[in-house]
């Protein structure tokens, strides 16, 4: 521990020397370092005095530090409740004074409407005020083991294998091509007497071609109705 934390003084310094060149991202922007002036990570290399069991201290610590964590938790949960409840009182207000604008001898009951809406937004506005803060406290706080071992994203990727199509044997496909025939033999027939001229080996491609565009996969009588 004592190796990382020279390290990263070490790094924190450079930085600061040399802002224009290390502090710059990919994007030309500067990279905040602020939140690695505060890191709270122990093991067994951490001084500590020699009448106190190092392990229950850091027990302790870290017991210390879970509370807190679920202590500023709590706080963010409570007011993320009350702003969005703020929020919704305030639409239904904003309802509310719509139909009785429309609606006519009720000035009273509009006077304590419009007044009671811009008492909510402002309560409104203090909430968020209030949120707003909270987010950036929260990204003030500094690290610890338990925030550093947290992953930044999580992906799960299941690769599977494609269905394999079996493809019909020769015999199949010609018991196919007999049975459609014996069944639409008489359909064919009346297409192909409707333009004589047209009964030419060209049109039979053209019109196979056009079938297999409809149905690729299998004949239909759609085609032939």
């Amino acid at each position: 521990m004592k190796r990382f934390k020279t390290c990263l003084g070490s790094l924190q310094r450079c930085c600061r020397r040399h802002p224009s060149q290390s502090g710059l991202g990919r994007q030309g922007k500067m990279v905040d370092y602020s939140m690695w002036d505060h890191i709270e990570v122990s093991n067994d290399e951490d001084e500590a005095h020699p009448n106190i069991d190092r392990a229950s201290l850091f027990h302790w610590q870290h017991q210390a530090r879970g509370q807190r964590m679920e202590q500023f938790q709590k706080e963010k949960e409570e007011l993320d409740r009350v702003c969005h409840e703020c929020k919704r009182k305030v639409a239904e207000c904003q309802r509310k004074l719509k139909e009785l604008e429309v609606a006519e001898g009720r000035k009273a009951e509009l006077g304590r409407l419009q007044a009671k809406a811009q008492q909510l937004r402002k309560e409104d506005r203090g909430w968020e005020q209030k949120l707003e803060e909270m987010h950036k406290k929260e990204k003030s706080m500094p690290w610890n083991v338990d925030t550093l071992r947290k992953d930044g994203f999580s992906k799960s990727m299941v690769n599977t294998k494609p269905e394999k199509v079996e493809e019909d044997s020769e015999e199949v496909r010609e018991q196919k091509h007999k049975t459609f025939v014996e069944k639409y033999e008489k359909q064919t027939k009346h297409f192909g007497m409707l333009v004589t001229g047209m009964t030419a080996k060209s049109t039979c491609q053209t019109t196979s071609t056009w079938c297999a565009r409809r149905q690729p996969i299998t004949w239909s009588s759609d085609a032939l109705i």
